[in-house]
């Protein structure tokens, strides 16, 4: 019963991010069309949707109900959406209050700029909120610091508004852009991928893997060129392309560290591979007064470089590994798998063509979700799918969450950096580092760019991974730290869930019950996706579990003294060494067991009714790929 309610409260929850996720990318489509409110209570809600978001997936739930931290994030949930809706609708008398700085300003302030700090660290980590803190104690205490940190200070309320209420810093032209630009990248992504877009690529990327030597490796560096360039998300890009590519090389003999390696740098490329690239563009377009469309076409080179470099690095190593061409019957063939993708290279193009033609980047990418929209829902007609407009309905809303789902995270740390950007001017210390980058390096170029870049590898975020954050049910990790499980993946003795297979119950003890134990818990899990439907597992392992016993080394030297035939004297050495099994005390002959290996699961198949179901097929693959680590050859999903 505690499981079930564990898992209902969890499907709530993620069904009510799903509904503000929804909300948030119709709403930012229509704003960018109609100004529905003013800009400074535009990038409000923009925050407060995000805000939303993030704090909804950070409710963590234990026992059916949420945990204190999870009371927490609900508390400030709350607060969140309290703060921003007085935010906005206070604006004008806000706006109006320059000089004046009145408590209900202050306190505002104090409010959003604490929610903000809270909710990057829970998705980036600590590094940028401490960074952001650092920025205003130096807006503070600026008076008391000696030398060139010197500068006039601030007051608190003056601090404090400055950076949130007189809607600069968490709500200047950071979190503008993520506003205004970022989030129709996102939901452009998102409806690439919901479409079938991404699946496209990787097929058109395995495919084209088997025509040429090293193409195990190349097919990570050539889908991670092509989904990068539509994501422009370097999380994204690994989470899509890594859980095929990895499995893939190591497959054909490459190293592990090697295949890590090779989709990392892959999926980086991306971030810098056009026509979407990063945020940092739209950053830069925005500084600098650039028009996007000839940042991308500046970034194509070096770009076009850097893939070049791998996959030449790549090559390198498969001569040396003996990586051969390979065909593979099984994938789609590469004209099949192109034709399938070229549907979805009309809106990237129309994209390109409408920046190309002076277009802003709001409306390019308003009229190429439009286009994206359209050719899917032709492509469910053609498809001929037993309801296309309910399947394309579906497929669209799955796109805008997943675009609204990717910029909060994006959107609370640009309004968290915003902070930094504002005390960097408001004090003066932007131009004291640049005078200070220019001192050192001279008239040398390449010093001044290394140093720019060691000051981004610096403040480069790190996306905080919360596992807990979409757990439906009880986790085997959590069952293993609370000691239900042993490592072997057997239950504890003293704390034994009995786990029912049909009618019959059994334990996590032998081989074939440790089967039915995954079985069962991969059972729950899957049926609790909505979608998926009625589900039967079959779960084989490879091995029996293996049991590591303790020894004792027990050494022993000798030392003889020698008489030669000339007289002499000689000491000879001699040791010997060896093991002896421990023995539990009190047993009867039972070695002393110090780590029992878990067997390793050989293939996995499912048999779903909602298998044939757009790209639901993939979805489950890879679900089973996380949780057991298996490569995608040995698990088949079947329909029902």
């Amino acid at each position: 019963m505690e499981a079930t309610a564990k898992a209902g409260l969890a499907r709530t929850l993620d069904r009510a991010t799903t509904v503000v996720a929804v909300l948030m990318s119709i709403y930012h489509l229509v704003a960018c069309n109609i100004n529905l409110f003013q800009a400074g209570q535009h990038i409000n809600l923009h925050i407060l949707f995000a805000l939303v978001i993030v704090f909804l997936q950070a409710i963590k739930i234990k026992e059916g109900r949420p945990t204190w931290q999870g009371w927490c994030m609900i508390g400030l949930l709350a607060a969140s959406i309290a703060v921003c809706v007085y935010i906005h609708f206070n604006y004008t008398n806000f706006m109006t209050a320059l000089g004046a700085q009145p408590f209900d300003k202050v306190f505002s302030g104090v409010c959003i700029l604490l929610i903000v700090l809270i909710a990057t660290q829970r998705t980036w980590g600590w590094v940028i909120p401490v960074i952001s803190v650092i920025a205003l104690l130096y807006g503070y205490f600026g008076p008391y610091l000696p030398g060139p940190l010197f500068h006039g200070g601030l007051s608190f309320s003056r601090l404090i508004t400055y950076v949130t209420t007189n809607f600069d810093g968490i709500y200047g032209m950071l979190a503008s852009v993520s506003a205004n630009t970022i989030i129709l990248f996102t939901i452009f992504g998102g409806m690439m991928d919901a479409f079938g877009a991404i699946g496209a690529i990787m097929n058109v990327a395995m495919s084209a893997s088997t025509k040429i030597r090293s193409g195990g490796a190349q097919v990570a560096v050539l889908s991670s060129g092509l989904i990068g360039s539509i994501t422009g998300s370097v999380a994204a890009n690994i989470t899509l392309t890594g859980a095929v590519s990895i499995p893939l090389m190591k497959k054909r003999g490459y190293p592990a560290e090697f295949a890590a390696a090779c989709e990392a740098a892959a999926s980086t490329g991306g971030a810098i591979l056009p026509p979407v690239m990063n945020a940092a563009a739209f950053i830069i377009a925005s500084w600098t007064g650039i028009p996007y469309i000839t940042l991308v076409f500046v970034g194509i080179t070096p770009a076009l470089l850097y893939y070049g470099g791998i996959a030449l690095s790549v090559y390198i190593k498969a001569c040396k590994l003996g990586d051969e061409k390979v065909r593979d019957e099984t994938l789609t063939a590469f004209h099949s798998a192109f034709l399938n993708l070229l549907v979805f290279i009309i809106p990237v193009i129309l994209l390109v063509v409408l920046m190309v033609m002076g277009e802003s980047a709001q409306k390019s990418l308003f009229l190429a979700i439009c286009c994206l929209a359209l050719v899917g829902l032709i492509q469910q007609f053609v498809m001929r799918e037993e309801k296309p407009l309910h399947a394309f309905v579906k497929k669209l809303l799955a796109g805008f969450e997943n675009g609204g789902r990717t910029v909060a995270s994006i959107a609370v740390v640009m309004a968290c950096m915003g902070v930094v950007v504002q005390m960097m001017t408001a004090t003066g210390l932007s131009s004291k580092i640049s005078q200070f980058a220019l001192a050192i390096a001279g008239d040398n170029l390449l010093i001044l760019v290394l140093l720019g870049v060691l000051l981004f590898i610096i403040a480069l975020p790190v996306k905080k991974e919360d596992p807990a954050a979409t757990d439906t049910g009880t986790d085997i990790t959590e069952q293993y730290n609370a000691g239900i499980l042993t490592s072997s993946g057997q239950q504890n003795v003293a704390q034994q869930d009995t786990v029912y297979v049909g009618t019959q119950a059994v334990t996590a003890g032998s081989m074939e019950e440790y089967a039915a134990y995954l079985e069962e818990k991969l059972k729950k899990m899957l049926e609790s996706v909505r979608g998926v439907g009625e589900v039967e597992v079959m779960i084989t392992l490879e091995s029996s579990e293996e049991r590591i016993v303790e020894k004792d080394m027990t050494a022993e030297r000798s030392q003889t003294e020698e008489q030669d035939s000339a007289g002499g004297t000689r000491t000879v050495s001699s040791s010997n060494t060896g093991y002896q099994t421990v023995y539990q005390e009190g047993s009867q002959g039972s070695p002393f067991v110090v780590k029992t290996i878990t067997p390793k699961v050989e293939g996995v198949l499912v048999v779903a009714e909602g298998a044939g179901k757009g790209n639901m097929t993939g979805e489950i693959t890879q679900v089973v790929q996380a949780l057991f680590g298996v490569e995608a050859h040995k698990v088949k999903v079947l329909e029902k």
